[in-house]
C-alpha cells in the first residue's frame, strides 16, 4: 500500500499543483494554454505507452523479476523528468520533460498494477484492493499541501 501511495503521489501531484506553478513562472501571459498543452501531452504519452510498457513488462525476464525493473526504472525516469521539467526556462522544455516523466510513470504503473493479481490469493484481493483504492483519491492531498506551502503566491 505504501508503494501505491508513493507512486500515485509522485505521478499525480505534479500535474495538479507544481506544473501550474512552473508554467506561471515560465509563461505568465499564456499560462492557461501552456498548462493545458503540458497536461494534454503528458496524458497522451501515458495513454499510449502504458499498454506497451505493460506488454513489455509481461515479457521481461531477468534476475530482478518481471516487475521490479519497470517499477524502479520507471520511477527513476519519472523523477528525473520532473526535476528537469522544473528547471527548464521554456514551455516547450516543460512539455518535453513532462512527457518523459509521464513515460517513466507509465512504465512504473505497468510494473505495479499487475502485482495484486500475481501475488495475492483470490480470497484476499478485495481486502488489499480496497485500501489501495482509498489511496488513489487521497494521494494528492499531502503532495498538494506541500507544494502549496512552497508557492510564492501563498498568503
Amino acid at each position: 500500500m505504501l508503494a501505491a501511495f508513493g507512486l500515485y503521489l509522485a505521478s499525480l501531484t505534479p500535474p495538479i499543483i507544481t506544473l501550474a506553478i512552473r508554467i506561471a513562472g515560465v509563461d505568465p501571459a499564456g499560462k492557461t494554454a501552456a498548462l493545458s498543452t503540458v497536461v494534454l501531452i503528458g496524458a497522451l504519452v501515458s495513454i499510449l505507452t502504458l499498454p506497451v510498457c505493460g506488454a513489455l513488462s509481461d515479457r521481461t525476464r531477468g534476475r530482478f523479476g518481471r516487475r521490479r525493473p519497470w517499477l524502479v526504472g520507471g520511477s527513476v525516469a519519472g523523477l528525473i523528468g520532473l526535476i528537469i521539467a522544473g528547471t527548464v526556462p521554456s514551455v516547450a522544455g516543460v512539455v518535453l520533460r513532462f512527457g518523459i516523466a509521464s513515460l517513466g510513470y507509465a512504465a512504473a504503473f505497468a510494473g505495479f498494477l499487475p502485482l495484486i493479481p500475481e501475488y495475492v490469493p483470490d480470497h484476499l484481493r478485495g481486502r488489499l484492493s480496497a485500501p489501495i483504492g482509498f489511496v488513489s483519491p487521497s494521494r494528492c492531498w499531502p503532495g498538494c499541501s506541500w507544494a502549496a506551502s512552497w508557492s510564492p503566491s501563498r498568503c
